[in-house]
């Protein structure tokens, strides 16, 4: 979108450990994180990071519309701890089968002070860092907070019903509303979970839970408002579109581009790897020294460009 649109991106400082995605994640957002030369000229701040929300302010214009991610508690757990701790193995769990079991079942084990963040994940990375799952006057003031600070969260169980929404609030055009899958995990690498599990995984982060069901008791709301059938329609717009841009811009299953999609801009971008697409921006050093833009993008896109659409193993 910002490609598109010729916006700038605050992507991550030079020299940063994590650049490519993150922005200091886990630790809270700094401004310091951001590149030096769009620190304080960006229009758009996109990368994983746990919300500062003075930091962000700091650089960010006063009118920004500020979007959060939720995700169902025991999905998000469980991948998390695939990703980040190799299921489980890193933390010393020999079964990484049934990972997953076996952590819920022995917390005060498993749970050492490096996985501190991964309890209650998703309040940490809305700025919440260390939630108290049995004071509920304090998870409370924190969905209070999210409430008050975020314009708009997104349910990823229900993405496209979220786009949808956010379409409309932000007076968007469906074309800017089309993406692709490029960076999930196969099925057969996802846990089957039992209910009992589930539950202990929603017990352990129990602030986590409270806060995903109001947050999209808050989505299902608006839907109710926008009406169920009129979306229903727009979604089906949004899936046919996105499957028109992958059957013109991939040669199928790989994602890899189509000889029509090596010479379209809106092919490139939606296909292209992130995290690679990032760290060109930031290495790049145009002669004068100006941001890169969507437009100054286009004009050096060979030196960029390339080395990020040839398709990425999936996760």
């Amino acid at each position: 979108y910002a490609l598109r649109h010729n916006l700038i991106i605050a992507v991550p400082a030079k020299g940063s450990p994590q650049t490519g995605w993150l922005l200091q994640w886990p630790q809270p957002f700094n401004r310091n994180a951001v590149l030096e030369s769009v620190r304080y000229t960006s229009n758009i701040l996109c990368h994983h990071m746990t919300f500062n929300e003075a930091e962000t302010k700091a650089i960010m214009p006063e009118n920004s519309y500020y979007i959060g991610i939720a995700r169902e508690t025991s999905t998000m757990f469980d991948s998390s701890l695939s990703y980040l701790f190799g299921r489980g193995k890193s933390l010393g769990i020999q079964d990484t089968t049934n990972y997953l079991e076996v952590f819920v079942n022995d917390t005060k084990k498993y749970n050492k002070p490096q996985t501190s963040y991964l309890q209650n994940l998703m309040s940490h990375d809305f700025g919440f860092r260390f939630v108290d799952n049995e004071n509920i006057n304090e998870i409370n003031e924190m969905v209070g907070y999210i409430y008050d600070t975020f314009d708009f969260i997104i349910i990823l169980e229900h993405f496209e019903e979220s786009l949808v929404l956010m379409r409309h609030e932000l007076c968007w055009d469906f074309k800017d509303l089309t993406s692709f899958v490029i960076n999930a995990r196969a099925a057969s690498r996802k846990t089957q979970m039992s209910d009992v599990v589930k539950n202990k995984v929603r017990e352990f982060n129990r602030a986590d839970w409270i806060l995903y069901q109001r947050l999209n008791d808050s989505l299902w709301k608006r839907i109710e408002e926008f009406g169920y059938e009129r979306l229903q329609v727009e979604k089906k717009m949004i899936s046919q579109m996105n499957q028109l841009i992958q059957d013109y811009c991939t040669d199928g299953h790989s994602l890899r581009l189509s000889d029509y999609g090596k010479t379209n801009d809106d092919c490139k971008w939606a296909v292209a790897w992130p995290q690679q697409i990032t760290m060109e921006l930031v290495n790049f050093k145009p002669d004068d020294g100006k941001p890169l833009t969507g437009e100054r993008y286009k004009l050096y896109e060979k030196q960029t460009i390339p080395k990020a659409t040839t398709g990425q193993p999936i996760r």
